[in-house]
């Protein structure tokens, strides 16, 4: 079960999202109310992709459909004769 709700994790995207597009022009941004300037990109990146993580469980949560963690390991069966 998640710990974030749909709204949430939406509005932290979007926070996010802002912070990318700062830091790509090369300004400043704010999230949480604070003024922030030394996440990198990649640290960014890797945050969007946690909260996009998170967002995919919970939606495949809501639609009864859980999701997996981890690789699928699919075994072969032969027919014998």
């Amino acid at each position: 079960m998640s710990i974030w709700t749909l709204e949430e994790l939406n509005g932290l995207i979007e926070e996010w999202k802002q912070a990318l597009k700062a830091v790509a022009s090369g300004r400043s941004y704010s999230i949480g109310g604070q003024s922030v300037s030394h996440y990198s990109l990649s640290d960014i990146q890797q945050q969007l992709s946690y909260l996009e993580g998170e967002r995919s469980k919970l939606l495949a949560e809501q639609s009864g459909k859980p999701r997996r963690s981890g690789p699928i390991a699919v075994r072969p069966i032969i027919g014998r004769g």
